[in-house]
């Protein structure tokens, strides 16, 4: 009788959460439907929801002249002029694979509602690898407002908003390290095959990956990459045999267009004379920067390869790529980290230190967004690469002092 009483609660337990998942999926599409229905075209989605379907229903490469000019008219009415984005679907034709899915919901705005859910389950994943990675195990209520931080971040909100995959791209990048991390080598290769399709702003932290991989000698992985890449190259091959041409020529014309601001243009603007050398020099400093404590991590703890890895990604920013708000979202990662170790090595003081932390970046990405602030991208990586160099000494500390176990109460080392 007991058994079948708890073979019935489970049941219902099950059923329950089921019940839970699908009504608040549905919930969230229908929020993202009524918020698609009163917006305009996003730029970011539109061109590759256009290309999956013409691909689809029509046989026609995504990177042609009658796909882009569907998707110049459905923007500007028109085809676009001088000084205008020539909306181009520039992600390499194997991983657009990946989108045809939505390519087949024949209604533009059902398919981006659809889309805004993925991203919206996508940045509660950001925040919890991102935790993971951390080694942090917050409390209940410090786990709810770090989402709300992960969530509603300005830089979150406009990717979310404009439906951009660059959610997606850390989500696979973040879900890389943990599975690299638990040793599990082929899903390691197999989710950064997938991270190839923003170089801009993953590209860093993905050579800093396949750097440390290779020099661990983790062949596994590389063996589970290009196996992914084969696949997917292959498939894109017998779809269109002449892809490789048309997404570099459209990567070409999307880049000459672009009006994304970049270190380069910043600093040509506020130093004419020597702007240029000034972001050249910011670039080499950086890529040293992270060369040397690249050799410093080889074969440290977990905790230190996370910091490092959080430090490509919030230093990508001040190569001189360009950078756009939504792509902010790579500084998640490292503005929990840095509050995971005030937190966990103050006590109660690091604790708040933490929040003020997360705080004033979540006040100051939200002013320059209201603001419009050409420059706000690079002194919010400044203030990510600051709060993690401030806690980098305990991050990289080999065994906590006697004083820190009783200051926090802990006896258990990183």
């Amino acid at each position: 009788m007991n058994q079948q009483t708890t073979a019935l609660r489970n049941t219902f337990t099950v059923l329950f959460f089921v019940f839970f998942a699908v009504a608040m999926l549905g919930g969230l599409f229908w929020a993202n439907l009524l918020y698609v229905q009163r917006s305009s075209a996003s730029t970011e989605f539109l061109p590759l929801w256009v290309g999956a379907n013409n691909l689809l229903l029509e046989g026609v490469t995504p990177y042609g002249e009658f796909t882009t000019y569907e998707i110049q008219k459905m923007v500007y009415g028109r085809v676009a002029g001088p000084g205008e984005l020539p909306l181009r679907v520039n992600i390499p034709l194997p991983l657009f694979l990946l989108f045809l899915p939505f390519g087949a919901v024949g209604d533009m705005e059902l398919a981006r509602a659809a889309w805004m859910v993925i991203l919206e389950i996508g940045l509660v994943l950001l925040v919890v690898f991102s935790l993971r990675l951390a080694q942090w195990r917050a409390h209940p209520l410090w786990m709810f407002f770090l989402v709300l931080f992960g969530a509603f971040w300005a830089a979150s909100v406009e990717s979310l908003l404009a439906a951009s995959m660059t959610i997606l791209l850390a989500v696979f990048l973040l879900g890389a390290m943990l599975a690299l991390r638990a040793s599990l080598d082929e899903l390691t290769g197999m989710l950064l095959a997938f991270s190839f399709f923003n170089l801009e702003m993953g590209g860093l932290l993905l050579l800093f990956l396949l750097a440390w991989i290779t020099l661990n000698g983790r062949w596994r992985i590389w063996a589970g990459l290009l196996m992914t890449l084969t696949l997917l190259v292959g498939v894109a091959f017998i779809i269109d045999s002449e892809w490789v041409w048309g997404f570099a020529r459209a990567v070409w014309l999307n880049w000459h267009a672009s009006m994304t601001p970049t270190t380069f243009s910043l600093f040509t603007g506020w130093f004419p004379g020597l702007g240029e050398r000034m972001a050249w020099g910011l670039a080499f400093v950086v890529l040293l920067l992270l060369m040397v404590e690249t050799g410093q991590a080889f074969r440290r703890g977990n905790l230190q390869w996370a910091w490092l890895a959080c430090l490509a990604a919030a230093a990508t920013p001040l190569v001189g790529l360009p950078v756009k708000q939504d792509g902010l979202v790579f500084l998640v990662p490292a503005f929990l980290l840095a509050a995971s170790v005030f937190s966990q090595r103050w006590a109660v003081v690091g604790g708040w230190v933490g929040l003020f932390s997360l705080l004033a970046a979540f006040g100051a990405s939200w002013t320059f967004s209201h603001w419009d602030v050409e420059s706000g991208f690079l002194w919010l990586s400044l203030l990510a690469v600051a709060l993690l160099y401030w806690v980098r000494w305990w991050v990289t500390r080999p065994a906590r002092l006697w004083a820190d176990q009783v200051a926090t109460g802990k006896t258990v080392p990183y």
